[in-house]
């Protein structure tokens, strides 16, 4: 039996094993993506990225140049119109004088559904006389000047724009299953 003082030598990179493989692996996942990810959002289809991207803060973001603020107005059962502020629902702001509710997506089944969600919780908290039995969403937007923030409240009506988003949804609607 001869015994070398020399130890075995063993082709560099063989005792990784998985390890070895998990940083291509996991760099080629990254990269697929990134670039799926990438290839959403130049689509303007956020909804589509993946995560982590999808949580990035959006630096170079579309933006349209224009504030936006939702309003909901609800109607009674007898003809009379209710402003119901969607901000009571969702306290937290999440950009510049906007609420969650501004920044809902702007594709009708997200809308509607934000209205029957809207028009239910005011039912709950409101007396029967108050009560509405349809909603509508209305976009009002208005113009972004560069290095001011304009809040809603401070913007002219003159310099605002006004989309209806949903027109009187029933509020029997919402309580049918889909």
């Amino acid at each position: 039996m001869t015994t070398s003082a020399e130890p075995d030598r063993q082709r560099p990179g063989s005792q990784l094993g998985f390890r070895g493989a998990a940083l291509p692996i996991a760099a080629a996942v990254a990269g697929l993506t990134l670039a799926w990810s990438a290839a959403a959002c130049m689509a303007g289809r956020w909804d589509l990225s993946v995560w982590p991207w999808n949580r990035a803060w959006y630096m170079f973001s579309y933006s349209d140049n224009y504030l936006h603020k939702i309003l909901a107005v609800g109607e009674t059962d007898r003809g009379g119109q209710i402003e119901i502020d969607p901000a009571r629902w969702f306290r937290y702001p999440v950009a510049f004088d906007t609420c969650r509710a501004d920044e809902v997506p702007r594709q009708y089944p997200v809308l509607r559904a934000l209205a029957l969600h809207l028009a239910r919780r005011h039912n709950e908290e409101s007396p029967p006389d108050s009560q509405v039995v349809r909603v509508s969403l209305v976009d009002v937007s208005w113009p972004a000047e560069a290095g001011r923030r304009v809040r809603f409240a401070d913007s002219p009506p003159s310099r605002r724009r006004t989309w209806k988003l949903v027109d009187r949804v029933s509020c029997s609607e919402g309580e049918r299953k889909p």
